[in-house]
């Protein structure tokens, strides 16, 4: 069907059932996980508030008291951690044309402070818009929140517990690895994660 796969690993009842790798991938390499980051980033949230590191209510604009916020209202102010995992932020934030905003981010010279600056759109926690500068936004607020980068805590309280020892995460201009995407993993780490899940 024209797929573009280049690994294809299937874990049923702690077996793998399935693993196969196509041209030009042979396995033996990390790899893109792309948006499987973000449910990465989230677990990592989850992690830190199970420590008492951080509140899922926790409000987002608390965690950057150092930052000049624009479009700064009382609707922004009451965007939360929960908010931004569950992507109902109500950041203006668009989907479209190959994830618009994210392409406007990755352009700017501060992510996190370009993403902070987002008008609001809704109320938060009432719409779902799929935001990947929203998830960025999370990494920033592990950091700050645990004194870890993301890559430092994951590898402390998820990836090493369950050996997984290959990994690659890229960071934005100011040291926040990259909360939406691009971590890269070896397939079958991947699927330790899956199966944790």
């Amino acid at each position: 069907h024209g797929l573009n796969l280049h690994s294809l690993l299937l874990v049923r009842n702690g077996k793998v059932l399935l693993d196969a790798y196509f041209y030009p991938y042979d396995g033996k390499t990390v790899h893109d996980q792309a948006s499987v980051t973000k449910s990465i980033m989230t677990t990592l949230i989850a992690i830190a508030a199970a420590q008492g590191k951080l509140n899922l209510d926790d409000p987002l604009l608390s965690f950057f008291p150092e930052r000049t916020i624009v479009n700064r209202d009382a609707t922004k102010e009451r965007i939360t951690v929960r908010h931004l995992t569950s992507m109902s932020s109500g950041l203006d934030c668009t989907a479209a044309n190959d994830e618009q905003t994210l392409r406007e981010m990755q352009a700017s010279d501060d992510y996190v402070q370009f993403t902070l600056g987002r008008k609001m759109i809704s109320e938060p926690g009432k719409q779902f818009v799929y935001c990947s500068p929203g998830m960025h936004l999370l990494s920033a607020i592990l950091q700050k929140a645990t004194g870890m980068t993301a890559l430092d805590f994951a590898r402390q309280n998820l990836f090493q517990p369950l050996g997984i020892k290959a990994v690659i995460w890229p960071a934005d201009a100011q040291g926040f690895n990259h909360g939406w995407g691009d971590i890269r993993l070896h397939p079958h780490d991947t699927a330790k994660i899956g199966f944790l899940w």
